[in-house]
Order: C-alpha cells, then structure tokens, then sequence
C-alpha cells in the first residue's frame, strides 16, 4: 500500500461523497458534522491497517478543505480560518473536524 495508485479507490469514495451541490446547500455546521462523522469513518479501516503516504494524505486534506470552504473546480473561495486551525479540537479553539494524518498515526 505504499504505492500512491493502490489509494485510488479511497480519494473516489472522498471524491464522490464530497459533490459541490451538497457544498453549496449545506450549512457551516452541516458541512463540519459530514467531514467529521461520515468522511471520519470511510477511512478508518485502511487506516487502521495501513500507514498512508504523505501525498494522499495531502489530497485528500485538499479535498475536505475546498469541500469545508465551499469551493468548487473552477474557483476559490476565501478561507476564514487556517484548515489546521479547523482541524484543532474545540478546546484548543478549532472545530474539532480531526486530522486524517492524526487518525491513521493513532491507529
């Protein structure tokens, strides 16, 4: 699993769960809950058995950070707050979303 291709399958699933119309029609709060609940535990199995490579790890980070912040292909849209602030626990003043890097080091 050390190979980048074998993650494919894994950035598809983020790819497709994280569509830009649920972007647009969500919430902050709601955009915050599926990043933590749903895209939390799709990874969590190939996680726990193996260790990610850094690239994946920065794509699919790029991916729930365009999705958090609502932007889409074409454009950008400003970020208000750091992603690793967003990241933070909510008692070190983040939101509490999680760290990908830090679930798969943990597990």
């Amino acid at each position: 699993m050390a190979a980048t291709t074998n993650w494919d399958f894994l950035i598809d699933k983020f790819s497709k769960r994280l569509s830009n119309w649920k972007a647009s029609m969500l919430s902050i709060g709601g955009r915050t809950t599926l990043l933590s609940s749903v895209l939390g535990s799709i990874g969590t199995y190939y996680c726990s058995i193996f260790p990610m490579p850094s690239s994946i790890y920065k794509k699919l980070e790029s991916l729930r950070s365009k999705f958090f912040w609502g932007s889409n292909v074409d454009g950008n849209k400003i970020p208000w707050i750091a992603w690793n602030t967003a990241l933070a626990s909510k008692v070190h003043g983040g939101l509490g979303i999680g760290s990908l890097f830090s679930l798969n080091q943990a597990l």
